[in-house]
């Protein structure tokens, strides 16, 4: 059971006993992923701990005193959890006293290229590969519901699918879904020759867009900061 993995247990009909999960981070740190999912005895549970600092082996009366940090992660459904009382106000504030606020992929798409990368080299244990053009426009026309995860599966799926070391736009079209808003009107928009470089990429969408960068920005899912600088290393000027 969840509790048993948390808290281990006593030896049991010839049964060794077990540490948990909290036992076995001694000293160190848990993750708890998706706190907001979790049941409210687990949650309860947790909050015993953090408040004590001790564990207590399921079928056991003695308590042991261990030193864990706790760190966990959730998304914006916690508030809603909360609100409704399905997950504890008290435990939430008991773990909230450091936050750091990650915005999910879509408000950061200039994050996807690296990214990409970053999952690439992991499904290739470390090889080189490269995306194309039109693959890496594909994904930052994409707003990505499913966040990094739904990335990095994308990635993983799309090496597999790859003929080499370069994915290009047909490796990944299994993802491709309706856009909502200007991304879906851009793709439909969009010239049939695709660029051959990120310079010639931006280019593009600094001449469709009459050099109004903020659109550009817009149209090419990057904020007008990360623009400006691609503009400056790239020495890109209005004709």
């Amino acid at each position: 059971s969840g509790r048993m993995q948390l808290m281990g247990a006593a030896s049991f009909a010839g049964r060794p006993s077990n540490r948990g999960s909290l036992e076995d981070a001694a000293r160190g740190a848990v993750v708890f992923e998706a706190i907001e999912s979790l049941s409210p005895d687990l949650q309860g549970q947790i909050l015993r701990f953090a408040d004590d600092g001790t564990v207590q082996r399921i079928g056991e009366k003695d308590q042991r005193r261990i030193s864990v940090r706790i760190l966990s992660t959730a998304d914006q459904a916690i508030y809603t959890e909360t609100a409704e009382e399905r997950f504890r106000l008290d435990l939430y504030y008991r773990l909230a006293v450091h936050q750091l606020v990650l915005p999910p992929l879509r408000d950061r798409l200039e994050d996807v290229p690296e990214l990409a990368d970053h999952f690439a080299a992991q499904s290739t244990q470390g090889e080189k590969v490269h995306f194309s053009n039109s693959a890496l426009k594909m994904m930052m026309d994409y707003h990505w519901p499913g966040n990094v995860r739904e990335l990095k599966n994308v990635v993983a799926r799309a090496v597999l699918k790859a003929r080499g070391r370069t994915i290009v736009q047909r490796d990944i079209e299994f993802f491709k879904l309706p856009v909502p808003g200007h991304a879906q009107q851009a793709s439909i928009k969009e010239v049939p020759v695709l660029p051959k470089s990120e310079a010639d990429w931006i280019l593009a969408a600094l001449v469709r867009n009459g050099w109004r960068r903020a659109k550009a920005a817009d149209d090419l899912g990057m904020s007008p900061r990360t623009l400006f600088n691609k503009i400056k290393k790239y020495r890109l000027q209005e004709f």
